[in-house]
């Protein structure tokens, strides 16, 4: 069962590495995230009618969040730096 676990586990850091787009922003250790891959993902491809970048983009921007920020070519959302550490994550963290 466990070993079960660990594997579905890889094999989903897998599919994310796969179809992430993601761009790593060394300096500040943030994850700048495609607006491709937030399509992509599972829960929200699904989704009736399909949502689009379109439609992603006019969404963020009518909402405005406290964590999240666009990049300046509006095809990338990050967690502002401000969020960042959050309180919850230990200085030791392991990072994959």
């Amino acid at each position: 069962m466990v070993e079960g676990s660990l594997q579905s586990d890889r094999r989903r850091r897998e599919l994310w590495a796969q179809h992430s787009k993601i761009l790593l922003v060394q300096a500040n250790h943030l994850a700048d995230i495609h607006l491709t891959a937030i399509l992509e993902h599972p829960n929200i491809s699904k989704l009736k009618p399909e949502a689009t970048q379109v439609l992603l983009k006019q969404a963020l921007h009518e909402h405005s969040s406290a964590i999240l920020e666009m990049s300046q070519n509006q095809y990338y959302v990050r967690r502002r730096p401000s969020t960042n550490p959050l309180p919850f994550v230990p200085a030791t963290r392991l990072i994959l």
